[in-house]
């Protein structure tokens, strides 16, 4: 399978290193989760769902977060949860140069970067102006986390799919 760019993915069920759950039904999201995956670099592994789903709804169960009411990104990844500008800063860490150079973004203080987040996300209906693809069918997508996956992200394998 291969992406917007033509670039081949790799599938498979223990294919991922990372989990990024997202607004699906936000056209600026989907918008800013293509781009991601466009400039990702080769290594990185990361798999993507969306912030509704039932996936998500174990996971927010185990944090004790109802993903399905939040309106941030949340990445999980070496068994830690993230989300806001910390998600933000750590998929930057996965993008190819010069786009990594954003991981710099660590630096700067959390409630700043989480109040330039927060400004972003509040304008996100406005910025929507252009749509954008729907990812159910992208090869990153996630509906089941199989235990070969648990075990990359540092989940329990209770959490994986029989």
């Amino acid at each position: 399978m291969s992406n917007e760019s033509g670039a081949r993915e790799p599938v498979g069920e223990g294919f991922g290193d990372g989990l990024l759950l997202f607004d699906a039904g936000c056209p600026f999201c989907r918008r800013s989760v293509w781009w991601l995956l466009d400039r990702e670099r080769t290594d990185s592994r990361l798999r993507i769902s969306a912030l509704g789903g039932p996936l998500s709804e174990r996971l927010g169960a185990h944090f004790g977060i109802d993903f399905a009411t939040s309106d941030s990104i949340w990445l999980i990844a070496n068994g830690e949860l993230a989300c806001n500008s910390s998600a933000l800063w750590r998929l930057a860490t996965r993008l190819r140069l010069p786009w990594r150079l954003l991981g710099g973004l660590r630096w700067i203080p959390r409630a700043w970067r989480d109040g330039a987040y927060r400004f972003v996300g509040n304008r996100r209906g406005r910025l929507a102006f252009l749509g954008a693809g729907r990812l159910e069918d992208h090869p990153r997508w996630l509906d089941r986390l199989p235990a070969t996956l648990c075990r990359r992200l540092g989940l329990s394998q209770a959490f994986a799919d029989r």
